[in-house]
């Protein structure tokens, strides 16, 4: 590659760079969540132009830090300059690690429920409880973020103690799945949001923020054909079914206990 436009590929990257912190801040300071956006747009684009052009981008950011944590360490004035600019190299780093966390949605991995269930519970100050069935599926990476949304709701919305997780057959519209239940003790769907808490934007929240949750939860679910339906009964506890095709599944066997 010749040196103009290798220039010109290093003056690109370093406005894409520039803007991450600015999206970063007006996410934290509650801009609408499609802020976040354009990290990830800036993100991809850097890293696509740092490909075509043999950078290391990664190993670059975390050769500058290491020389600014020396720096900082022999230094006695700029301290808070010095701080500032370590932080924004981690910043950045982090930021590429979205990159490649969303870059790996598209790829389909082999989940085991149980695994997934338990990871939770350890970090969880919830009741879990399962009907200790075996289910190999194919999903994406960020499955068990979902199911970690679905507690955090019955948690933070329903004021629940406890979430149970169930599995069973189940044929819908002509087709096969395995449905998992995701069903919590707490005050359930508000009937003001039931119907529509899948839409972007919908919230129990007296405040009106926040409501983007369980929009993104059918989303990250529908990139592997997989669906989520909320059956809950006026009056009772949240309940989620989430629908896995049987073309997903490698594996599933009821109550192996």
């Amino acid at each position: 590659m010749d040196e103009e436009k290798k220039a010109i590929f290093r003056h690109d990257i370093k406005n894409r760079l520039m803007s991450f912190e600015y999206a970063r801040i007006l996410c934290e300071e509650g801009f609408s969540p499609e802020y976040m956006n354009i990290i990830i747009t800036q993100s991809e684009e850097s890293v696509r132009t740092l490909n075509e052009g043999g950078f290391d981008i990664r190993g670059r950011i975390r050769c500058i830090s290491g020389v600014l944590e020396t720096v900082q360490k022999e230094e006695t004035e700029n301290q808070e300059i010095l701080c500032k600019m370590i932080v924004a190299c981690k910043e950045i780093l982090k930021m590429l690690e979205l990159v490649r966390v969303c870059q790996d949605v598209h790829k389909p991995r082999k989940m085991v429920l149980d695994q997934i269930i338990t990871d939770l519970d350890s970090v969880t100050d919830i009741n879990i409880s399962t009907d200790k069935s075996l289910l190999v599926f194919e999903g994406d990476c960020l499955f068990p973020q979902v199911l970690s949304n679905l507690i955090h709701n019955a948690i933070l919305h329903g004021h629940a103690n406890r979430v149970s997780f169930t599995t069973c057959k189940k044929v819908f519209k002509g087709d096969d799945y395995i449905v998992v239940a995701v069903e919590d003790n707490g005050s359930g769907i508000p009937k003001s949001v039931k119907g529509r808490i899948f839409q972007k934007g919908i919230t129990s929240r007296i405040n009106g923020k926040g409501g983007d949750g369980l929009f993104l939860v059918r989303h990250i679910l529908k990139l592997s054909g997989i669906l989520i339906k909320e059956t809950s009964k006026l009056g009772h506890g949240a309940r989620f079914e989430i629908m896995v095709p049987y073309s997903n599944v490698f594996c599933y066997k009821e109550n192996i206990s």
